[in-house]
């Protein structure tokens, strides 16, 4: 079955890449940890700024709508309600629920002023309608000249409110403030779409690219260290200009890296290709139900054998990631084959030959 719109490979193996940090960001401590630093630095900003070379459409108004919908806010939404229901059976298990308390709590993560109770993880869902929301509005501007210069104000004024921002002064758990870092990462993919899109043709070309972002990398993990652990989520971006700084060479580095990955030939290489295309295209799927299982995991290692062995602790770190990860795949393939209405996908044709 052909694909209705042609994917692009480098794209899909960022991510493959950024999924499986955002899974070892939710495994190790993100305040103890120097890997959480660099990993938080710039992976959800690499997953708006992939999201945004998609941005400009050609669809009508009410298709764009109804994209956005089966695409983004049913997974989302789907999330909140199976979340709600669990939170009921596990305080009836303890005790009388509150169901006024889980219905209020579920209305509020509907409308994006709250979080789930478990899967903290979908935020990143919400957040990503309401920028897409924005940019279909935007788009409803026929001259392209007109909606590049709203897009350019919108995001330097986002930008200006997280440069100014005091998280200590802002409501906790509102997503709608996160989103404004999002749009400014959007947006980059907005305005860097053709040279993005066109990264696997310039890889057969030439190694500048790939050149420059060794020192970048490098330059990254130095800089990420130094500003310390942040979370786009809860809006902490420490300095917010190395924020911003180390998340764009991030975003540039992973995407020029997959762009010569997406050319390697090699038989070895071409396996990864494979695996991380396959965990790029699922990244929704992933998304949605891995963190509570991470959680799950991660509290039964502290609880049974507490974290006085470092390295011992840091190991399975390591198997929970390889359990998790693996665990993904026979998910994806049940919500592809199940489910896929909740994650905006049409029913999947039966093989002939089966």
């Amino acid at each position: 079955m052909k694909s209705e719109k042609k994917r692009i490979e480098s794209i899909d193996i960022a991510k493959g890449i950024g999924i499986l940090l955002v899974i070892v960001g939710h495994l190790v401590n993100p305040k103890e940890q120097a890997e959480s630093s660099i990993i938080f630095a710039f992976h959800m900003p690499l997953f708006f700024m992939l999201s945004g070379v998609f941005a400009a459409s050609k669809k009508s108004f009410a298709q764009s709508v109804k994209g956005l919908l089966k695409a983004v806010y049913v997974p989302y939404i789907a999330v909140v309600i199976v979340d709600a229901v669990i939170h009921y059976f596990i305080d009836r298990a303890s005790g009388t629920p509150d169901i006024h308390e889980i219905v209020i709590h579920t209305l509020e993560c509907a409308v994006g002023v709250q979080i789930t109770y478990a899967n903290v993880a979908v935020w990143f869902l919400f957040a990503l309608f309401v920028i897409k929301a924005v940019f279909i509005l935007i788009n409803l501007i026929k001259n392209k000249a007109v909606v590049n210069t709203v897009v350019f104000v919108i995001a330097a004024g986002c930008m200006a409110f997280v440069l100014t921002l005091k998280q200590e002064e802002m409501p906790k758990n509102i997503i709608y403030i996160a989103a404004t870092a999002g749009f400014v990462f959007f947006s980059l993919g907005y305005f860097a779409r053709d040279v993005i899109r066109s990264l696997e043709s310039t890889a057969e070309k030439t190694k500048l690219p790939l050149v420059a972002a060794v020192p970048l990398a490098a330059l990254l993990v130095f800089s990420a260290l130094e500003n310390g652990y942040v979370d786009t989520r809860v809006y902490n971006f420490a300095n917010p200009v190395l924020y911003f700084a180390n998340a764009v060479i991030g975003c540039y580095v992973v995407t020029v890296f997959c762009a010569y990955m997406a050319n390697c030939r090699g038989a070895v290489l071409r396996g990864v290709k494979k695996v991380l295309t396959f965990f790029g295209e699922n990244s929704i799927v992933i998304l949605m139900v891995h963190y509570p299982i991470a959680r799950k995991l991660t509290k039964a290692l502290y609880e049974h054998y507490g974290i006085q062995d470092y390295l011992f602790y840091r190991s399975n770190e390591l198997v929970l990631f390889i359990v998790i990860t693996l665990l993904m795949v026979p998910v994806i393939w049940f919500f592809n084959r199940f489910l896929y209405f909740i994650i905006g996908r049409k029913k999947p044709q039966k093989n002939p030959s089966d």
